[in-house]
């Protein structure tokens, strides 16, 4: 997965011009809430990261986040990798 198109995809998103489902919206939204207040930020980490990786490649396989233990998917990437490189 390119780390310059994830990063062009995620300012294009964080300008606030593209359409958002507004049902999506609240559901990431009280997620959010409910991270801060439980303490468990990195969910919310790895689902926006997750969003980011499909929204780059409709093809990524989000079951296979570590590339290096999904041998034979081409569909695979690296979660970590994507979140640090934008």
């Amino acid at each position: 997965m390119s780390r310059a198109a994830a990063a062009a995809v995620f300012r294009a998103e964080a300008t606030g011009n593209a359409p958002v489902d507004a049902g999506w919206s609240a559901k990431v939204e009280e997620l959010s809430r409910l991270c801060e207040t439980g303490g468990s930020s990195t969910h919310i980490a790895f689902l926006v990261t997750s969003m980011l990786a499909k929204a780059v490649d409709g093809n990524v396989d989000l079951n296979a986040i570590k590339p290096t233990h999904s041998d034979g998917n081409p569909n695979a990437y690296s979660a970590r990798s994507l979140c640090h490189g934008c």
